[in-house]
């Protein structure tokens, strides 16, 4: 992987929009640099997210809100393509704030481009490669490949004290990137095996990853 690549993680819901997010700079493989925010509400947390992410609408009153973080995502997109796992979460709740990014061009055939993908969604990479494990979600994936040890150091050295567990935005961000750099490929080939459309994934399984 020798492009810029930001992974993000975002708490917060539709309803509520993005109340923590959380950014890790990936270049060269290695992890370069770290972002992570409170934001405001744009209305009430519902009990159902605190018992999520354990923010609550008073700890976030006094932040500034999403949208005040404008440039830092233009910026961020026009270095290089997003990471998420599940990425259609972080795409919708972008596109939200702002339905269309900055101009950038596409990373395949170089078309100019105002959206915020196109995405490497480590869910999706993980399903082509392992079609068989038992599940997906980012905190399965960690244990299965072993890499607590090294998420929690991580953690430790970038994300606040309180926030390093899962369903933490950074916390989420790191996780994502710790599965991203142990598969190898070519950005085209992580963009594809990225894919949510089944066929492709199953048509990648050829080249896999490793």
């Amino acid at each position: 992987m020798n492009n810029q690549l930001t992974v993000i993680d975002f708490e917060g819901s539709v309803h509520s929009g993005v109340v923590e997010f959380g950014c890790v700079v990936l270049e060269g493989g290695e992890i370069v640099e770290t972002a992570t925010e409170f934001c405001r509400a744009e209305q009430p947390i519902s009990a159902r997210e605190r018992a999520t992410h354990h923010i609550d609408t008073a700890d976030v009153v006094t932040k500034a809100p999403f949208r005040s973080h404008w440039s830092f995502f233009a910026e961020r997109r026009k270095h290089g393509l997003f990471v998420a796992h599940s990425a259609n979460v972080e795409d919708a709740l972008l596109r939200k704030a702002w339905p269309t990014g900055p101009i950038t061009r596409h990373p395949i055939d170089a078309s100019p481009t105002v959206t915020w993908g196109p995405w490497i969604d480590t869910l999706y990479l993980y399903k082509s490669c392992y079609p068989q494990l038992p599940s997906y979600a980012l905190s399965d994936l960690i244990s299965t490949f072993q890499l607590e040890s090294a998420l929690i150091e991580c953690a430790q050295n970038v994300c606040p004290r309180h926030r390093q567990t899962f369903h933490c935005a950074l916390f989420d961000a790191l996780a994502a990137a710790l599965l991203l750099q142990r598969l190898s490929g070519s950005l085209p080939e992580l963009l594809y095996a990225s894919s949510s459309n089944k066929k492709q994934r199953e048509n990648f399984l050829q080249k896999k990853l490793l």
